[in-house]
């Protein structure tokens, strides 16, 4: 097909580095960019002054809006306080046309909104939850953390029914905040050398819901074993199960009775996680992987509530990963992506069932 439209997305500061970690579009086909900058980069002076047209700490986010047409940047501001916000944010549009980010915050004067679900920063680094309006207008922010540093590597951000926020990330806290009743609400422990520090994969999975109006944490919950894990990908369908997928090193990562794989194979495996709606409940997990090192990056569900996930595959035994009805059986070498769909009857299965129908 032919170019549409291309731009350029950036500061003119020659010390400033604009990096575009993801992307939303709306009914109207409006873009909305989650990117991070480094240094005192400022935006162009189309921008209006309404916004916050100067980053306040070392490294701030943008968030952006870019007309369908790709012809005007209609708005952008920064996101931050003094401290540094990480350079891996999430974006979606909810169903009323607004715009929610989710990124980390090491600012502890990062602004937040009256009777937002926490004002103030745990500690280390916290996840950092704001909403806008189509037009750029703040709705809410919001703090969500513990202790420790939470940990987030984009793509880990959905809306679900009634335009919930789910979180599925990682978390070093052992106080990350969990609700009555959820399926885990004790920390099982970080990783250490060769077990998930210095990875991304370095404490538990972190699994959360958060009201439309960031308020209200509806559903919190610790997912992991006793080493290293983090979800990356995650997904949700229209009654609201939420889906995780990422990677870890615990061999007593929970899997549910008559899971794909029940034993990990490498030294980290990919896994799929289900869980209720109120995340009580551990519908469904899994392993999935060989003798090499696989690792879940995204996922996706659609309406008929089959699962899917993608990522990568390396190192010694990698040309041991299970396929079936693939269009490319064998390792091509180094590091390879993986593709996989699960289906929606989930059951014991083998390795040539691995796609449900």
């Amino acid at each position: 097909g032919s170019l549409v439209w291309a731009s350029y997305f950036g500061a003119d500061d020659a010390l400033s580095s604009t990096i575009i970690r993801d992307i939303a579009i709306d009914q109207n086909n409006n873009l909305f960019l989650a990117a991070s900058v480094a240094s005192g980069a400022t935006y162009p002076p189309s921008v209006a002054a309404a916004f916050q047209n100067s980053p306040l700490g070392a490294d701030d986010n943008v968030i952006a809006k870019v007309a369908a047409d790709g012809a005007s940047l209609l708005w952008a501001r920064y996101l931050g306080g003094t401290g540094v916000e990480e350079g891996v944010p999430s974006i979606r549009v909810d169903s009323a046309g607004n715009v929610v980010y989710l990124t980390l915050s090491s600012s502890s004067d990062a602004p937040t909104t009256p009777n937002a679900y926490r004002a103030m920063k745990a500690g280390g680094t916290d996840f950092y939850i704001s909403k806008f309006s189509a037009a750029g207008a703040l709705i809410f922010a919001t703090f969500l953390g513990g202790s420790n540093d939470e940990l987030l590597e984009t793509h880990q951000l959905a809306i679900g029914p009634q335009n919930a926020i789910y979180i599925g990330a990682g978390t070093l806290s052992i106080d990350y905040p969990t609700t009555p009743g959820a399926y885990d609400r004790t920390h099982n422990g970080n990783g250490g050398a060769g077990t998930g520090a210095n990875t991304n994969y370095p404490g538990d999975i972190a699994a959360s819901i958060l009201s439309s109006d960031g308020t209200t944490l509806i559903a919190s919950t610790y997912v992991g074993g006793q080493y290293g894990e983090s979800a990356e990908g995650v997904a949700v369908d229209a009654q609201g199960n939420f889906y995780l997928t990422g990677a870890t090193f615990s061999g007593d990562f929970p899997v549910s009775p008559g899971a794909f794989q029940v034993v990990r194979q490498g030294l980290v495996d990919a896994f799929f996680v289900k869980l209720s709606p109120d995340l009580t409940r551990l519908t469904y997990a899994t392993f999935f992987g060989g003798s090499g090192n696989e690792a879940g990056r995204a996922a996706w569900t659609d309406a008929a509530a089959r699962f899917y996930m993608v990522g990568e595959v390396g190192g010694p035994g990698a040309q041991t990963m299970p396929t079936a009805k693939a269009f490319q059986s064998a390792y091509g070498g180094t590091t390879d992506s993986f593709i996989v769909q699960f289906g929606a009857r989930l059951a014991p299965r083998s390795p040539s069932n691995l796609t449900v129908q």
